[in-house]
């Protein structure tokens, strides 16, 4: 899918994008969507390179979006009724709450789902579905034919737990800005609840993206949002650069900037190259190697703001000896690395006509600060071919450029330190290994892994538990996937490109749901391999499979009141859920999800089903429409790797969850030191419905960073 990115500014009569989108329709290119100056777009290369695309686009870029559940293709139909859809329920602490409830069940709420496809892949089998609701479901828009329908599997797993919900489902595989543009459209269609399972990699991951930006503007217009945080855990390094210049040693003159991965610089080239493993396969293969760097996209900002730094990134067959073989033009015999290439419109691999520029050499126009035309990102794609001992590993080298920041100056290491993350595919995640002692182990796969839209407050972001590895199911506490992807990245920009005076880390992912349920039809490779709970139904493993469960018991929140805030649920369900062990850490979130707290006679409720009002004896939790506190730390975390719960009598504490938390941040004076019996706040107290600490216990405990 090709991206276009509108060569309009916000100054341009039309709003931005819309001139674009028509240039390219009438030179016959096909625009799915739009969203601020971006543009979905599919492009033949005569197409791309053609003359209306390149004064309509200031550059394009491709991006491939993926799905965040493990299973891909259908396995069978079975009659419906046949699947045990009470296993989420069981596993959420819901049977006996909807035993008690019978008419809680979805009714009047309508949730959207985005995914590759609801009936593009296996349509006659619609009417098989293992749960009534999911035939009745309304498509906005199909997604590409032969998809695996993945939506209609989501869609499958939200009506076993609220089977009276409307569903509606849109497509998200035709690039960002259609998906952008398709949370919109999901709002105006009356959607209190939307959830998606897809991701982009070349979404920004160090500011707010347009699906972000989306996001944020359906959460103020009252649409509670849940996102598959991923399954990539072990996929990234989060780092941040140690650049260094290598000289001539004859004339003394600087021959370029690179990033140094040893420990210390010896002067050579070689502690330039950090070596990853791949591991070869008996089929072919294509392998992409993400960069970013924390500086703002063009793309993102309305063509307000670009990066500053020029930053290249490089997959070399061994490392190099010389900058001459670096470079990309070399006769084929003589290349040893792949890099990232530019085109007369921008960046595209296969054609060639010099590096991208990123910062460029002017401002755009009505620039809020100096920068170019492009983003602050790379990606390089390689090909791994067959082999015939499968297993075996195949090593690449990574080298990262520094080129100059904005205007052709040359850095100076000491000023033009950058926060970098690299990052694979999910379907790499055990076929790429780095050496774990190389450098003494310092560059592990440490890096956050959680989809990069819900990276923000406007976003519930999910991890997955195995449905039998919960305490419904006799595991207690819950366990989380080691594929669950993990938090935290840094947030150094708003969405029109100005720095923000400290970096936001949003503490995600939020909750753990379940996963690995039945669906009627939804499989990996065939049986026995995807049942793996032995009932003859294929399972639907991911964090796919818990985003649905989560934004099903939104929805039933939302029948018991539909008066509640998004914030209020995102509030209530991390304030509820079950540790993990930990009150929050970096894969489980706060914890896993507690829907017998949210919706049972102990939890949060509205009036009950026999009319009678709710009363302080019978929710232990607000029953207002008022936002409840957001255990959210929107500033600075404390630096790992301690997290900050000592200094009982003086640290500042504010109510994480149920819990009262000492945090390094200032916080509002009415979340004091002490509780409401004058005694020191500790981990062992608990927060009331202010959102105050109160009671008592003893001084706690620093402990090990998650």
């Amino acid at each position: 899918m090709e991206h276009c990115v509108s060569a309009a500014r916000v100054t341009d009569s039309l709003q931005p994008g819309q001139a674009a989108a028509a240039a390219l329709q009438t030179a016959g290119v096909k625009v799915h969507g739009q969203f601020g100056v971006q543009l979905s777009a599919r492009m033949s290369p005569r197409q791309a390179r053609s003359a209306a695309v390149r004064s309509a686009c200031a550059y394009t870029f491709r991006s491939r979006p993926r799905v965040r559940g493990s299973a891909r293709r259908l396995l069978q139909a079975l009659q419906a009724g046949q699947v045990n859809s009470t296993q989420a329920v069981r596993a959420m602490g819901l049977d006996k709450v909807l035993a008690a409830n019978p008419g809680l069940n979805g009714t009047g709420i309508r949730i959207g789902i985005i995914s590759d496809s609801f009936a593009a892949g296996f349509p006659a089998n619609i009417s098989s579905s293992g749960c009534p609701g999911v035939p009745g479901t309304i498509i906005q828009k199909e997604g590409p034919s032969g998809s695996s329908d993945e939506g209609r599997a989501m869609a499958e797993l939200i009506c076993f737990v609220a089977p009276q919900a409307q569903l509606v489902f849109r497509t998200g595989m035709e690039g960002e800005a259609d998906m952008a543009a398709g949370i919109m459209q999901l709002q105006r269609q009356g959607c209190r609840v939307i959830v998606d399972d897809i991701m982009y990699p070349a979404e920004a991951q160090f500011s707010p993206g347009i699906l972000v930006q989306a996001i944020e503007k359906v959460k103020s217009l009252g649409v509670a949002y849940f996102t598959a945080g991923g399954n990539e855990d072990g996929t990234a390094i989060d780092f941040q650069s140690r650049w260094a210049t290598i000289t001539d040693p004859a004339t003394g003159e600087a021959l370029g900037s690179g990033h140094v991965w040893a420990p210390t610089f010896s002067g050579s080239m070689a502690d330039m190259f950090l070596e990853i493993k791949i591991k070869r396969q008996d089929y072919f293969r294509s392998v992409d190697i993400n960069l970013q760097w924390n500086q703002p996209f063009f793309r993102n900002t309305l063509g307000l703001a670009g990066p500053l730094s020029d930053v290249h990134i490089y997959v070399c067959d061994k490392p190099v000896t010389s900058w001459q073989q670096l470079d990309p033009f070399l006769p084929s015999r003589d290349k040893i690395c792949d890099v990232y290439y530019d085109t007369p419109i921008g960046y595209e691999p296969f054609w060639p006509s010099d590096l991208v520029d990123h910062n460029g050499e002017e401002p755009p126009p009505g620039a809020i600060s100096l920068g170019g035309t492009q983003d602050a990102a790379e990606t390089v794609s390689f090909f791994v071919t067959p082999s015939n001992s499968p297993g075996k590993f195949l090593s690449k080298f990574l080298f990262i450029q520094h080129v100059d920041t904005y205007q052709g100056q040359w850095d100076a290491p000491a000023n033009s330190n950058l926060d970098l993350k690299i990052f694979w595919s999910g379907d790499e995640r055990n076929n790429i290994l780095l050496p774990p002692r190389q450098w003494g182990g310092r560059y592990l796969r440490n890096g956050s892994t959680t989809a990069a839209h819900g990276n923000t407050p406007g976003a519930m972001s999910i991890c997955a538990v195995d449905y039998r590895n919960t305490p419904a199911y006799g595991v207690s506490p819950a366990v989380a996937e080691d594929f669950s992807g993990q938090g935290i990245t840094p947030i150094y920009y708003d969405a029109q490109g100005a720095a923000l005076p400290v970096p936001v880390r949003y503490l995600k992912p939020d909750v753990c749901a379940p996963q690995n349920t039945d669906t009627s039809f939804f499989g990996n490779d065939g049986l026995p391999e995807t049942d793996t709970d032995n009932t003859g139904l294929p399972n639907f493993k991911g964090t796919s499979a818990a985003a649905p469960h989560a934004a099903a018991v939104a929805a039933l929140m939302l029948q018991q009141n539909p008066l509640l805030k998004p914030d209020t649920i995102y509030s209530l369900m991390r304030a509820t859920a079950y540790d993990m062990p930990y009150r929050w850490d970096r894969r489980t979130g706060y914890g896993y999800i507690a829907a017998d707290r949210l919706l049972g006679p102990q939890g949060f409720c509205a009036n009950q089903p026999d009319g009678t009002a709710c009363t302080p004896a019978r929710s232990r939790y607000q029953q207002s429409t008022a936002a409840a506190p957001n255990p959210t730390n929107r500033a600075a975390v404390a630096t790992p790797p301690w997290w900050w719960s000592t200094n009982c009598s003086t640290a500042a504490w504010q109510c994480k969850g149920q819990a009262c938390t000492a945090v390094r941040v200032p916080i509002a004076a009415a979340i004091g030191v002490r509780c409401n019996d004058n005694n020191p706040c500790t981990t062992n107290d608990r927060c009331n419905t202010q959102g105050i600490c109160a009671g008592t216990g003893s001084c706690g405990r620093r402990r090990r960073w998650p």
